[in-house]
């Protein structure tokens, strides 16, 4: 990295920044950052290092136009975090990885980073955060038209022949833009399995805490020697009436089948209760 470098974009400067000192072992941190200018400076307040850059103005490039002195300061002899192997960078060392698998697990990701830059492995926060991106930059984000849960739905049932999804949607006021309002998926095996398990199932729901409210619905089976199976989900906004009857109809239709009878255990929520009234649905 010398003064008249230039890079393709922004984010491309910045990971080659970031690279260069997970290799050299040395920390720094971003100190300005806005549409034209980026500047940063070593974490010491012994060393002098300080690194300025610039858009150019010719289409999305960045030039550095000032890299002051090199870096004085001493480098930890082993660390198992690194300050600049960010949830960016995570997320374009599992690039490759999950493009061949949608549903790479955490563990993976620490083990391919480690792997790259040579046992530094970030903190699990930092992992969870990198497989999001890595997955919204390959299947789209959630803000996305529908979002990133078709994609990555239509992913997983290639590689489970029989899955089975249905999405609800409305358009909004921004072009190309669509609102989530509920969603139900079903795995192909345990579809497959519906048919060699006791005629009993199990219904729920649990509240998501994360950054996305609503709640999930389940539907679980039972085999032969009393295992749970997992045979539905379902996203909604509430529990109440109207998604547990789109929700029961849409299992009976796709995944337990109109022909076939099922015991129901639940909770008997007033939702529930009223679902088996009526007999359109479920």
């Amino acid at each position: 990295m010398s003064e008249g470098m230039t890079y393709d974009n922004k984010d491309k400067m910045k990971d080659t920044i970031n690279h260069w000192h997970i290799k050299q072992n040395r920390e720094i941190k971003n100190t300005h950052s806005d549409t034209t200018r980026l500047r940063y400076k070593c974490v010491s307040a012994q060393c002098r290092w300080a690194l300025v850059a610039r858009a150019t103005g010719f289409g999305n490039t960045w030039a550095i136009t000032k890299n002051v002195a090199k870096h004085t300061c001493h480098a930890s002899a082993s660390r198992l975090d690194h300050a600049q192997l960010t949830s960016a960078m995570v997320a374009n060392c599992i690039k490759l990885s999950l493009e061949k698998n949608a549903d790479i697990s955490i563990r993976a990701v620490a083990d391919l980073c480690a792997e790259r830059y040579e046992g530094i492995v970030p903190k699990y926060n930092k992992l969870w955060r990198g497989r999001e991106l890595a997955i919204a930059r390959a299947f789209g984000s959630w803000e996305g038209s529908y979002g990133l849960i078709v994609p990555l739905l239509e992913a997983i049932k290639r590689s489970n022949p029989g899955t089975q999804y249905k999405i609800v949607s409305k358009p909004t006021t921004k072009p190309g833009y669509r609102f989530f309002m509920r969603a139900a998926w079903a795995w192909g095996p345990c579809i497959a399995a519906v048919g060699h398990l006791r005629p009993v199932i199990s219904i729920d729901a649990c509240f998501l805490s994360g950054r996305y409210k609503g709640k999930l619905l389940i539907v679980t089976g039972y085999d032969a020697e009393n295992q749970l199976i997992p045979l539905a989900f379902g996203l909604v906004e509430n529990e109440d009436f109207e998604n547990w009857g789109w929700f029961m109809k849409w299992v009976r239709e796709f995944v337990i089948g109109r022909n076939r009878y099922m015991c129901v255990v639940s909770d008997r929520h007033k939702g529930i209760k009223k679902v088996f009234i009526q007999d359109d649905l479920g």
